[in-house]
């Protein structure tokens, strides 16, 4: 209970204690946020799971074929301790998810795009030029922030 009533207030102080219009910024905050990394991520040469029906919640991602996700996953964690999530199933080393939804701001995505840019091109061997993703995704933030 405590946890909810903590997770409520943090809704609600996104917009001066309106819990309404806190949870409509929430929203827009993921969408922004799944839209910047996706933007990254597709820059860094990565293709999404699901180009055509994205989630503000959580972003899935390919690995390039033969390569294991978990590298991925396990890269991230040691050398950033960012988290992130492996596929699951059969889609366990093909994906790797990101998500979106919560305490989560631009900076926050700069990070993770910055991290990600290192781990695809030292540990993946993908011809990556350092600051694309991260411009991807600025370029996203910009246009978010005009509308």
């Amino acid at each position: 209970m405590a946890g909810l009533g903590a997770a409520l207030d943090y809704i609600a102080g996104q917009a001066g204690g309106d819990l309404e219009k806190g949870r409509i910024a929430l929203i827009d905050n993921a969408q922004v946020n799944a839209a910047a990394t996706r933007a990254g991520l597709v820059a860094l040469g990565f293709t999404l799971f699901a180009p055509t029906s994205p989630s503000a919640a959580a972003t899935a991602v390919l690995v390039p074929e033969g390569m294991d996700s978990g590298t991925v996953v396990k890269a991230l964690k040691a050398k950033f301790s960012l988290v992130t999530a492996n596929g699951q199933g059969t889609m366990q080393g093909k994906i790797f998810r990101v998500a979106h939804l919560g305490f989560f701001d631009a900076l926050d995505t700069i990070a993770f795009l910055g991290a990600a840019e290192v781990i695809a091109k030292d540990v993946l061997g993908l011809p990556v030029n350092f600051g694309q993703g991260v411009a991807a995704a600025q370029e996203v933030f910009a246009k978010a922030a005009k509308s």
